[in-house]
Parts: C-alpha cells; sequence; structure tokens
C-alpha cells in the first residue's frame, strides 16, 4: 500500500521538496538574514560603545544562496531529475492510454 502511493507520487513530491527549498533559498532565508543583520547592526549602535564605522565593519557579509554554490550544481541535478521524471511520466500515460485503447 505505502510503496504503491510512494511509486505513484515520487514526482510530485520531489517537486514540492525542490520548490520549498528554491522559497527558503532565495526569500525566505534571505529576507531573515537581511533583518537579522540590521538588527545586529542596530544593537551594536545602540550599545555604545562602538562607532558607526566599527559596527558596519563587523556586519557578515550579504546572504548567498545555498543552492547557488559549486556553480549551481544543485538546481542542475533537480532540473535532471524533475525532467526525466516528468518524460517518463509522460511515457507511462502514454502507454497505459494504448493499452486502454483511448490512444
Amino acid at each position: 500500500m505505502i510503496n504503491e502511493t510512494i511509486h505513484k507520487h515520487w514526482r510530485d513530491w520531489l517537486a514540492v521538496v525542490y520548490i520549498i527549498i528554491c522559497l527558503w533559498d532565495f526569500i525566505i532565508g534571505a529576507a531573515w538574514w537581511n533583518l537579522s543583520i540590521q538588527s545586529m547592526f542596530l544593537d551594536c549602535l545602540s550599545s555604545g560603545r562602538a562607532d558607526q564605522a566599527t559596527c558596519f565593519t563587523n556586519v557578515p557579509g550579504p546572504w548567498a544562496p545555498y543552492t547557488l554554490q559549486n556553480g549551481g550544481m544543485f538546481h542542475v541535478a533537480m532540473g535532471a531529475i524533475l525532467g526525466a521524471a516528468a518524460w517518463k511520466r509522460h511515457e507511462e500515460q502514454h502507454e497505459r492510454n494504448v493499452s486502454e485503447g483511448n490512444s
């Protein structure tokens, strides 16, 4: 039962997981990082221990999406997997239609 469900819907779940990863890496993670850096900078200024130049030099760099590291190989691999899965699914549906006589 569970194996049939996994076999039938793994492509859909993989696409959903890929969308969630992309949303996190490009939107949610970047926004969270920028807001936390801003609050860190403002906390440094409000503490009164350092001037603006010192606080600015201690701020970490900008958000760098993890999935774009190593030349974006993650997106290349996921594109290949999802593309091959979509192609195979089309073949499976075509074979099912031909076997049912609905060509």
